[in-house]
């Protein structure tokens, strides 16, 4: 399936929550991989194919999330904006590169 480089495009998700709606885009794709067994014994390897562009919009009234400051910017009155780009093993958040590990140990 990997040899098709799957494709996946959402122009416009909407969650409604009682503290308010989130909603934002996302795209996703596969780079063409050499050896598509390696994913298969190496599963890291797959952040290295992926490509990712989420743009994220969370209402300032959702205080039950708790996410590092670096990963919302202020958008308006009523909004955190969270833009964030995963390319050939980077991850890039509101303009910055973080590590995966530091952004996974925070979430988790």
């Amino acid at each position: 399936m990997l040899e098709y480089l799957p494709k996946l495009t959402i122009t416009n998700f909407e969650l409604n929550t009682s503290d308010g709606l989130v909603y934002g885009e996302l795209h996703m794709q596969l780079k063409p991989l050499k050896n598509p067994l390696l994913v298969l014994f190496n599963p890291n390897s797959m952040l290295n194919i992926l490509e990712l562009q989420l743009l994220t919009y969370i209402p300032k009234s959702l205080s039950t999330i708790s996410l590092p400051q670096e990963f919302l910017t202020e958008d308006g009155l009523n909004y955190y904006k969270s833009k964030i780009n995963l390319h050939d093993g980077l991850l890039q958040i509101n303009g910055q590169y973080l590590p995966l590990t530091v952004v996974l140990s925070q979430l988790l």
